[in-house]
C-alpha cells in the first residue's frame, strides 16, 4: 500500500484552512506591495489606510486557527472587497482593473466556506452578493478617484500589474486546492479499504480481493494459499488489562506480521482478533512455514505494562486452493475450521489441509 496507517492520518489536512491560509498570505502580500508603492510616492495617508486594511487578515487567521471559522471567514473577505473598492474608488479607477480580483475572491469564498453549515452558507451567500454589488459599482460608477494624488503614476502599468497578480493568485489557489484534494481522496479511499486501529486492509477488502485472487489463481492453475489466525484468549486480556491494552497487542502483533510477508501479500482484519493473510505463488507448506514463522514471532513478543510484561499467544489454519474449491468463500469456510482445530487441540498452533494441488 502506498500509505501508512500513520501517514494517512497526517496527511488528513483541512483544505479549507490551508486554501484561507493561502489567500490571506496572498491578500497581505498585495497590501504590502501597494503600501511600499504608496511610501515611494509620498502619499501616507494612502499608506495608513492600507495599513489599516492589513490587519483583519491577521486577526481572521488567528480567529480562524481558534476555531471560529465563520467570523474569520467573514472579516477576511469583506476586508478583501473593501481593499478593492478603496483602491479602485479612492486611489485609482476602474482603469486598473482592480475590481477583477474579485473574481479570485469568489473563487476563495465558497472553497473556505462549509456550505452545510447553515451560518456559513447564508453569510456566504449574503458575502457573494456583495462582491457581485462591489464588481459592477466598480466597473460602472469608478471611472474618477476621490482622492486623486496619484499623478505621475502609470496606469496602464498597474493595470497589467492586477491582471497578472489576478492570474498568479488564482494559479496557487487551485493548484493547491487541486493538490490537496487529490491527497484527500488518496487518503480516503485507503481509510475505506484498511482497518482504522491496525492499518491493515479490511474485511470490505479482502473480500473484493479475494475474489480476485482465487479466480486468478484457478485459471492459470498457479497456487494460492490463505492463513487465517486468531490471538488466544484476548478476550481475557481485554478483561483483565483493559481495551487499551488490547488495541496495543493487535497493533503489535499486526506489524510483526506485516515484516513476516511480501509487500505483494494482501493482510486483512477479518473481525475482532482474527486477520486473514492471502499468499500468491504459495503453495501448502511454504504457507505452512510462513504461518509457523510468525506464530513463532508472537509467542516471543514482551508488551510492556505496569507491572511487568505480557505475552500472547495466536493459533493458526492454513489451506491452499485445490480442485475441490469452487469459491473464495468456500475457501475461508475451511481455513476457519482448521483455525478452530487448532483451538480444540490446545492453541498456539497451526493446523493445515493437506490437499492436492490444482
Amino acid at each position: 500500500m502506498d500509505l501508512t496507517h500513520k501517514e494517512s492520518y497526517r496527511n488528513m489536512k483541512d483544505i479549507r484552512e490551508l486554501i484561507f491560509k493561502v489567500f490571506s498570505t496572498i491578500s497581505m502580500a498585495v497590501i504590502v506591495f501597494f503600501a511600499v508603492l504608496f511610501v515611494w510616492k509620498g502619499y501616507w495617508f494612502a499608506t495608513l489606510l492600507l495599513f489599516i486594511a492589513f490587519i483583519p487578515f491577521p486577526v481572521a487567521l488567528y480567529l480562524y486557527q481558534k476555531g471560529h471559522k465563520t467570523v474569520g471567514i467573514f472579516i477576511s473577505i469583506l476586508d478583501a472587497i473593501w481593499i478593492v473598492l478603496f483602491e479602485t474608488f479612492f486611489v485609482f479607477s476602474n482603469v486598473v482593473c482592480f475590481h477583477y480580483q474579485y473574481f479570485d475572491t469568489m473563487a476563495i469564498l465558497f472553497l473556505i466556506s462549509d456550505l452545510y453549515q447553515p451560518r456559513q452558507r447564508n453569510i456566504s451567500i449574503g458575502l457573494a452578493i456583495a462582491i457581485f454589488i462591489s464588481f459592477f459599482i466598480c466597473e460602472n460608477y469608478a471611472n474618477t478617484p476621490i482622492l486623486d494624488f496619484m499623478q505621475g503614476i502609470n496606469l496602464n502599468l498597474l493595470k497589467h500589474i492586477s491582471l497578472i497578480i489576478t492570474l498568479i493568485a488564482m494559479f496557487i489557489i487551485f493548484y493547491t486546492y487541486s493538490i490537496q484534494l487529490s491527497r484527500k481522496e488518496k487518503v480516503m479511499q485507503f481509510l475505506v479499504d484498511h482497518d482504522a486501529l491496525t492499518g491493515t486492509f479490511n474485511r470490505g477488502y479482502l473480500n473484493g480481493a479475494g475474489e480476485k485472487y482465487f479466480a486468478n489463481h484457478q485459471m492459470n492453475n498457479k497456487p494460492f494459499s490463505i492463513i487465517l489466525l486468531d490471538i488466544d484468549d484476548f478476550k481475557k486480556i481485554n478483561d483483565q488489562y483493559g481495551h487499551q491494552l488490547g488495541d496495543r497487542v493487535l497493533i503489535t502483533m499486526s506489524e510483526t506480521i506485516n515484516q513476516n510477508i511480501r509487500r505483494k501479500d494482501i493482510f486483512a482484519r477479518y473481525g475482532g482478533e482474527e486477520f486473514v493473510i492471502l499468499l500468491s505463488g504459495t503453495n501448502n507448506a511454504e504457507a505452512y512455514n510462513i504461518a509457523e514463522r510468525i506464530r513463532a514471532d508472537i509467542e516471543s513478543l514482551k508488551i510492556p505494562i505496569k507491572d511487568g510484561m505480557i505475552s500472547f499467544t495466536i493459533s493458526i489454519g492454513v489451506s491452499t486452493l485445490s480442485r475441490h474449491h469452487w469459491s473464495f468463500d468456500q475457501l475461508l469456510v475451511e481455513v476457519d475450521q482448521l483455525l478452530y482445530q487448532s483451538k480444540n487441540n490446545g492453541k498456539n498452533q497451526t493446523t493445515r489441509l493437506r490437499v492436492e494441488p490444482i
